[in-house]
């Protein structure tokens, strides 16, 4: 065999094909690739749920905060009422307070001026040079009380020389016209329009004075003018006097 001079050339070894073996290979590969898949997807997965869990977490603890501020404003409101309750009862005892003073303040001017008149009386009696001696038609009171009703006083006296009573009666007589004819008199005994008096003649019987008081309640249809007072006494005297009605409110 002719001999051929040159490179020395490598030997050359031909290896078997195991077509199994490159099949496990290509398997292998294609697990880590779909286990890889499948852990990317669950971590994914896992995530947003967690973020759901802290996101329900954060809402509890906004509730409970909530719960908390709704307590306190609750308490809150529970004490501002407290408080207003107390504020309207001390209104309603200042305005029970000054109704008291107001009417302690009428009786005491109501006093105050009775005690006036009793001390004008008493003037009369024990400084009789003053005045004319014997009884009288001292004065009449009339005081307004709503609804057509009105107080009544008359006070009877006898000034100067007062060792005898003065005994006899007295017939009170309400002088006016009807609402519906103006020039028709209308003359109205005191007793049919006072339920104090049950006489037309009032029994009188004093040394020093006598009051014959009371309320008289005018007709729907009356329109008075004046009040006069007839005194007939025991002893044969007569005395009269009119009084112009102008009450008092």
């Amino acid at each position: 065999m002719p001999h051929v001079k040159g490179s020395p050339q490598p030997k050359l070894k031909v290896a078997e094909a195991h077509p199994f073996r490159a099949f496990i290979g290509r398997f292998f590969v294609l697990i880590l690739i779909v286990a890889s898949l499948a852990a990317g997807y669950i971590l994914g997965s896992v995530q947003p749920i967690q973020g759901v869990i802290s996101s329900d977490q954060y809402a509890l603890r906004d509730n409970e905060r909530l719960r908390d501020a709704v307590k306190m404003l609750g308490q809150d409101l529970g004490e501002l009422q407290a408080t207003i309750a107390q504020q309207d009862k001390t209104i309603a005892l200042d305005k029970a307070t000054i109704d008291a003073l107001r009417e302690e303040n009428r009786v005491r001017m109501d006093e105050l001026r009775q005690v006036r008149e009793e001390l004008s009386l008493f003037k009369g009696i024990m400084a009789p040079e003053e005045i004319t001696r014997g009884p009288h038609i001292k004065e009449l009171q009339l005081n307004n009380v709503g609804n057509r009703a009105f107080e009544y006083n008359i006070v009877f006296t006898q000034e100067g020389n007062n060792d005898n009573f003065v005994e006899g009666s007295a017939i009170i007589i309400l002088a006016g016209q009807s609402s519906e004819d103006e020039d028709a008199p209308v003359m109205l005994p005191l007793a049919e329009v006072s339920e104090q008096v049950q006489d037309e003649q009032v029994k009188l019987r004093y040394r020093y004075f006598q009051n014959v008081e009371g309320v008289l309640n005018l007709p729907a249809d009356f329109v008075p003018s004046h009040i006069e007072v007839i005194m007939q006494l025991n002893s044969g005297q007569r005395l009269n006097r009119l009084f112009d009605w102008s009450p008092t409110e």
